[in-house]
């Protein structure tokens, strides 16, 4: 499936930063998360657009021998990490926690999700031509990395005095997230990345940090099973955040440079900022409000990928 593109990739790669062997370390969104986004872009395509994007997937589908949609096709660049982690370092971009707000180290130079965003817009308009990667698999990508980078937490780490870094709160475990999709990756505990890849569905009771609702869990192997059984779930709460977050709301298009700003602010202000102990030697115990206060951003953060997707897309397709 990945053949056309693994030689350049990998050449590509050559020196750059893995947040952690483990494939799901830097999944950024949960896969709810990344079909929430896919959902909130869809529905707000203009027609010729989603004709486009629509014969786009399925070009992608007949070539990787797949069966996305528009819908679940975000979820591909974390579908694959089983396989390869040669898109690994596309998924963020490590800058340090600025509690201060100094100005951050220029994140453009690449591979991270800023670099990749802008290298998918530019094969995706026609403007350069990559022999590793197609407009299909193209926009596929993009779909994902705009996902990725509204996440606090890939664009946002924490330095302590000895110059380590946490890994966007990767080495942070928190002591009361109970998660059942914790046991399939043989993990005992989550950590704060964990927790902010799901914040937009968290909640607090009994003291500990639980899902609002049942998600089906992810089969190692079948994902698109999971994807596909989430997509009740997923119009309905897509629904919710569109009537809660509606465009006019949002805060203007930009460009992925301020995206990248805004989630590392959010990252500093509120993820770490607010952060009520926890570091790479001691777990966090989230509290409720902490809680309520992540998953409100990380409604919000969904809510602009999915628009902002769309309104890139309805450009391109004009």
């Amino acid at each position: 499936m990945l053949s056309r593109c693994r030689h350049v990739v990998l050449t590509v790669f050559v020196g750059a930063v893995v947040v952690s062997a483990n494939p799901r370390s830097a999944r950024a969104w949960d896969p709810i998360g990344h079909l929430l986004t896919g959902q909130i872009a869809y529905d707000h395509l203009t027609p010729a657009a989603r004709e486009a994007v629509n014969a786009s997937i399925a070009t992608f589908n007949e070539k990787e021998g797949a069966e996305y949609t528009f819908v679940i096709a975000p979820c591909w660049m974390d579908d694959i990490r089983d396989q390869t982690r040669e898109f690994n370092a596309w998924h963020y971009v490590n800058l340090p926690y600025t509690p201060d707000g100094r100005p951050f180290p220029d994140g453009s130079e690449g591979p991270n999700v800023l670099w990749g965003i802008e290298r998918c817009l530019a094969i995706l308009k026609g403007e350069v031509t990559d022999p590793a990667i197609d407009r299909d698999q193209a926009l596929v990508m993009l779909l994902h990395l705009i996902g990725d980078v509204h996440q606090p937490l890939h664009a946002t780490s924490r330095i302590d005095e000895n110059g380590e870094s946490d890994l966007g709160g990767n080495k942070v475990e928190v002591s009361n997230l109970v998660d059942p999709a914790l046991a399939i990756f043989s993990r005992t505990s989550g950590n704060l990345h964990w927790f902010w890849d799901g914040a937009h569905y968290w909640t607090y009771r009994d003291g500990h940090v639980v899902g609002e609702y049942k998600a089906p869990l992810m089969r190692r192997g079948a994902p698109l099973i999971a994807h596909r059984e989430a997509l009740p779930i997923v119009r309905e709460v897509a629904d919710r955040l569109t009537k809660k977050f509606p465009p006019s709301s949002l805060s203007p298009q930009a460009d992925p440079e301020t995206w990248v700003s805004e989630s590392h602010e959010l990252g500093y202000k509120f993820a770490y900022g607010n952060l009520p102990g926890g570091d790479a030697a001691n777990p966090a115990t989230l509290k409720a409000d902490y809680v309520a206060m992540a998953r409100e951003i990380a409604q919000k953060r969904i809510a602009e990928a999915g628009h902002r997707i769309a309104n890139l897309l309805n450009e391109i397709y004009k």
